[in-house]
């Protein structure tokens, strides 16, 4: 066979024999043939000299194009992910998308403000690449480049511009300058005014203080520079927190630094000092000093005693601290919550005798947020040695007026506390404090158990100079705290309470008075509940209005009654709150026994001192003899008539006795001389005189 001959694109082409009756023909496009489909024709001479039919396609379909022409980018567009699409800041998402007028070799590579960023096909010949801003990006119209090549190769014409005149203009957000306050400053006023500028035109939209966002003034854009301000007042003594959140023309937000600024509200009051006495410790006028916040009064009275380490007191620090230490606030008791009124008196160590008084004010709003009603209120001081919070008893309560007030001796941290009333869940079992309820036979204490309605113990320490307050829950229990001041540290102490369906059965007889209520209250072990271990006791009580009320009893009616072991005893007792369901009283003792509270009439209610343990002023029961007030008076007369005649029979006697003697002596005077005579005259002298001795 001859060899065959071809072209290629209307050109000749090289044709080689690759053995046997197999040949390849080839030709080196250029640019001068035209893109499209590449033609052929094979011509061919068998070895007989016959001519084989011209050859144009191939057998296996396959073909090749000629492609020249660089690729082109039909659509390019550039957006952002930022709330307006044509503007883009730090964080923002850049996105250009764009689709190729025929098939790429391979993915186009695309830079945005000089970046590579991550391309990928989204279909066809369609591509988007995405880029995050960076804080060094320059501020402007953000640029980028497009390289590509096309299947055949050629490479297209970079790409830096859209196809639809979209752009994103990349812009820095402004730059907040906080001018007042500085940072880590002191204040001192509870006055801090914020201000602050933009470097462009824009809003201060608000100042985060402490958590909490207010408005800044002007409320609107402002040109570059302009101050904006916020006036925080009444601040009470502690470290805040403050940012300032602000926003350009473009709507792009920034925030500024974090500052502090520490208030101190402290005052030193030095008023004490010019009305002391510098030897004695005696204040001789009464002194008020109101805390920083406004809300709570320290009186000192005139002839207080105030010391501190021996020495006459000559300052008073005192405050309002707007937050208590962490220490303070996590060994707040369960359940307990700071109402948010808060007082630091100063110096540590300071003494006073009689007691100051405290008062706290409190608003229905703080009432609210602390989720309490006001006879839950209580003040509470920080006994730094046992790091526990300790009630102040006895207070006063005025929810008309909406204060409440305590005393106190020394000087220490003070805060205005909730303590909510706990829902009453009896414990089934256990020693550590709770109730159950009666039956029959003899209980511990030796009330018949069948008069016994409910019991309910808790065990707590008591310590000396410490308050120990023992709070009851069982709704069948009138008593609701016994309060405890011990002269000595004793440690767990268990105080239970006996309620009982009548008078108890430890006593002799009933007291006098309505009975509203019967307890037995114990403390401790036989021989504990004493003045040696116990300094005071205050039992505090509530009484059903409607009982009062039915029985037309009133506040002043309501006494509680202790049994001494002989007879009832009357215990000072006194109305302390009351609300729409119950009055509210406490009284003070020192022994521990039966109890009863009861309605009696003022007139017959006379009370004891319960710090005296033999019997003081009772309620007897045994029958008095009285004397009639004329009866009395003739029997003193008829006894001083009887005297005086009995003296004159006596008189008359010594009279004749001694005539009858001078008689004998003048008998005698015959027979011995005058020595004898004067002898027997003063025996009788003396006869005479020893009768009258005798007599009187």
């Amino acid at each position: 066979m001859v060899t065959p001959t071809a072209t290629i694109a209307g050109q000749s082409a090289a044709v080689i024999s690759t053995g046997g009756n197999s040949y390849n023909a080839s030709f080196t496009m250029t640019d001068s043939q035209s893109d499209g489909t590449v033609s052929f024709s094979i011509n061919f001479i068998d070895a007989a000299g016959n001519s084989g039919i011209a050859v144009t396609s191939t057998t296996d379909s396959s073909s090749v194009t000629f492609d020249k022409s660089a690729p082109t980018l039909s659509v390019v567009s550039i957006s952002s992910n930022n709330a307006n699409s044509t503007i883009a800041t730090i964080g923002d998402q850049i996105n250009i998308s764009l689709t190729a007028n025929e098939s790429l070799l391979s993915d186009p590579v695309v830079a945005i403000a000089g970046h590579a960023t991550t391309v990928s096909g989204s279909g066809g010949n369609s591509y988007n690449a995405t880029y995050t801003m960076v804080s060094n990006d320059t501020e402007g119209i953000v640029s980028f480049t497009i390289n590509f090549t096309d299947a055949a190769g050629n490479a297209g014409t970079q790409v830096t511009s859209t196809t639809d005149s979209s752009s994103v203009y990349k812009t820095l957000p402004p730059v907040i300058t906080i001018t007042n306050p500085e940072n880590n400053s002191i204040n001192r006023t509870g006055y801090v005014n914020v201000t602050a500028t933009l470097d462009k035109n824009g809003k201060a939209a608000y100042l985060n203080w402490n958590g909490l966002n207010y408005s800044m003034m002007p409320n609107t854009s402002q040109p570059e520079g302009t101050v904006f301000y916020k006036n925080m007042t009444g601040l009470l003594s502690q470290n805040y927190s403050l940012k300032v959140y602000a926003n350009d023309s473009n709507g792009l937000v920034n925030i500024s630094e974090t500052r502090i600024v520490e208030v101190n509200r402290t005052i030193i009051d030095t008023t004490i000092g010019e009305f002391i006495n510098h030897t004695t410790h005696v204040v001789n006028s009464t002194i008020e000093i109101i805390a920083p916040s406004g809300n709570v009064t320290v009186t000192i009275l005139n002839g207080t005693n105030a010391s501190i380490n021996g020495e006459h007191l000559t300052w008073i620090s005192i405050d309002s601290p707007g937050e208590l230490n962490s220490t303070f606030k996590a060994n707040l008791g369960s359940g307990h919550v700071f109402v948010g009124e808060n007082l630091s008196l100063g110096p540590g160590g300071a003494l006073f005798n009689p007691d100051i008084q405290i008062r706290f004010n409190y608003t229905g709003a703080q009432l609210s947020a602390a989720g309490i009603s006001a006879s839950e209120l209580r003040i509470k001081f920080y006994n730094v040695t046992s790091n526990t919070w300790v009630e102040l008893t006895p207070y006063f309560l005025n929810a008309t007026g909406h204060y409440i007030i305590a005393n106190v001796s020394h000087f220490s941290t003070f805060a205005l506390i909730g303590v909510p009333a706990p829902i009453y869940n009896p414990p089934s079992s256990g020693s550590g404090g709770g109730s159950s309820g009666g039956g029959g036979g003899g209980g511990a204490s030796g009330e018949n158990t069948s008069n016994i309605e409910v019991i309910e113990k808790y065990d707590l320490q008591i310590s000396k100079d410490v308050t120990t307050s023992y709070r009851f829950n069982d709704p069948k229990n009138p008593i609701m705290f016994v309060n405890i001041i011990g002269n000595t540290s004793f440690g767990v102490i268990t105080t239970s309470i006996e309620v009982l369906k009548t008078t108890s059965t430890l006593v002799k007889i009933s007291p006098e008075g309505l009975i509203y209520k019967n307890a037995n209250i114990w403390v401790g072990t036989s021989g504990y509940a004493t003045p040696k271990n116990i300094k005071q006791a205050l039992i505090k009580f509530k009484v059903d209005n409607s009982w009062m009320s039915s029985n037309t009893i009133s506040g002043t009616d309501i006494k509680l009654l202790r049994w001494n072991g002989k007879e009832w005893e009357i215990l000072e007792t006194n109305e302390i709150n009351k609300d729409s369901s119950y009055t509210y009283f406490e009284a003070k003792t020192y022994n521990f026994s039966p109890f009863s509270i009861v309605g009696m009439k003022s007139e017959s209610a006379k009370v004891s001192d319960p710090g005296v343990t033999t019997p003081e002023v009772k309620q007897t029961h045994a029958a008095v003899t009285n004397i009639p007030e004329k009866e009395t008076s003739n029997n003193y007369i008829y006894l001083n008539a009887g005297l005086i005649v009995f003296i004159i029979l006596v008189l008359i006697a010594v009279q004749r006795i001694s005539k009858d003697g001078q008689a004998k002596n003048a008998d005698k005077v015959k027979d011995k001389d005058s020595g004898s005579n004067a002898e027997n005259e003063g025996e009788n002298t003396n006869s005479d005189k020893n009768l009258k001795d005798m007599i009187k």
